[in-house]
């Protein structure tokens, strides 16, 4: 969740960052809230918008906006209430038998696009999740054992007691280490060795020899895996 004062601050950001959700005043320096909503929407990647404001005389302006909802500041906490729910029940029928995964996170819950994660590495009780494309990483408080089982229908590598790898993104496989397309090396666990090159086999004939954006082949797989 980001905060941002002016409709220039946001704009800047979402020159490096999408958005799936934005809270929108109506009245900000500048450039209001229905106006920067127009120009979001000619966006391809548009984001859903629920405004936030007093003014309820402007509530029409929003309408050729479309935005998702409109919660009024003097009854907040009911309206707040509504909207998400409809939000997150709107969003579960949408990403329902996609790529989606959703992690239980203490009260809450993350949800990644599993195809977007490169890797997950664990120190301790934490979990970091390296996502592609997405400089700040995010943490899990669970265990391995559990995100292993919930990943494994997305086709991913325990190749070690500490890491977690996508298929995907691997470009070299060799008896010591996992080169990925990210230009990361991640150690292979002697133990988790002969398993997680079974599996990533069975992924590349799965594939028809292809695997994610590195071009390998099952002969390419089958000379790493000899050397």
């Amino acid at each position: 969740v980001e905060t941002f004062a002016s409709a220039k601050e946001l704009l800047e950001r979402m020159e490096n960052q999408n958005f799936e959700l934005l809270f929108l005043d109506i009245h900000m320096p500048q450039m209001d809230g229905v106006d920067l909503g127009k120009m979001l929407k000619e966006r391809v990647d548009a984001p859903e918008i629920i405004f936030v404001s007093s003014n309820t005389e402007r509530v029409f302006e929003t309408f050729a906006i479309h935005p998702f909802g409109f919660v009024r500041k003097n009854k907040f906490l009911d309206d707040i209430h509504e909207v998400i729910s409809r939000y997150v029940e709107t969003m579960e029928k949408e990403t329902r038998g996609t790529n989606l995964v959703h992690f239980k996170e203490g009260q809450g819950t993350i949800t990644l696009n599993a195809e977007k994660i490169v890797y997950i590495e664990c120190y301790r009780n934490v979990q970091t999740v390296h996502v592609d494309g997405q400089e700040e990483v995010v943490r899990l408080y669970s265990r391995m054992e559990t995100l292993e089982q919930e990943l494994r229908p997305f086709h991913f590598l325990r190749i070690h007691k500490g890491y977690l790898v996508s298929c995907r993104y691997v470009k070299r496989f060799d008896g010591k280490s996992v080169s990925l397309i990210t230009g990361e090396t991640l150690p292979v666990g002697r133990q988790k060795r002969q398993a997680a090159m079974d599996e990533y086999m069975d992924f590349v004939r799965e594939n028809g020899g292809y695997v994610g954006n590195s071009g390998n082949t099952l002969e390419n797989y089958k000379k790493s895996y000899l050397h």
